[in-house]
């Protein structure tokens, strides 16, 4: 197996705090910085034309390009520890978190680069969060009520649920400023909770990072 990845960026980095909390053998990883462009090669392409990472290069010759995708894979050829859920109702739980953490991250992001100073040159449009930022915070409080008193999304342990939303959390605060809502105290000891998980990687953004998002910027949105 073969692992496309750009590891300061969240959508890679749930499939990066899978491997780590899962504790699996190493697996050879290539790093496509997409800001550079990396991923528009053709060569590239040919594996993902949405030039996208993380792709995942399967023994027998297919890419998975999507990230519950393949903690799914990987579940199915190592299924110890359980991270799937270890009840039937418990992978209903981690289905359900996944899917809102997707929503969450895509709500927030459609809105973070029309709302923050950082990302609007300096111009932010603040109707655009007042009518969009109720969207993202309804997911929160949706992803809160299916956690309950859990120490995890969807159980007493860590599961795929948790590496699809940790890395969106730790992205945000680090790179738009993100607060947790105050009326949501679960979510930041949760959040917590991961972080000092054994295994867990840090997100670690040099200047060049920054920069090379600003310049990238303009082309994106």
């Amino acid at each position: 197996m073969r692992l496309s990845m750009f590891d300061p960026v969240p959508v890679p980095r749930k499939v990066g705090l899978y491997l780590a909390l899962k504790g699996l053998p190493p697996i050879e990883t290539e790093q496509f910085n997409i800001f550079l462009g990396e991923t528009r090669t053709p060569e590239f392409l040919a594996r993902n034309p949405a030039a996208t990472v993380p792709v995942l290069e399967t023994d027998d010759g297919h890419a998975i390009v999507e990230s519950f995708a393949i903690m799914h894979y990987l579940e199915d050829l190592y299924p110890d520890p359980p991270m799937r859920g270890a009840s039937e109702e418990e992978r209903r739980r981690v289905d359900t978190q996944a899917a809102l953490a997707k929503e969450f991250y895509y709500y927030y992001a459609c809105t973070t680069v029309h709302t923050t100073a950082y990302l609007s040159r300096r111009n932010p449009v603040q109707a655009i969060d007042l009518a969009a930022a109720p969207l993202w915070r309804i997911v929160l409080e949706q992803i809160s009520h299916v956690m309950e008193d859990r120490p995890f999304l969807a159980g007493v342990q860590p599961t795929m649920a948790d590496c699809m939303l940790y890395p969106m959390f730790e992205y945000t605060l680090a790179v738009y400023g993100f607060t947790f809502p105050p009326h949501l105290k679960a979510l930041g000891r949760w959040y917590d909770r991961v972080a000092a998980l054994p295994g867990c990687p840090s997100l670690l953004l040099d200047e060049s990072f920054h920069d090379q998002l600003m310049a990238a910027h303009g082309r994106r949105f």
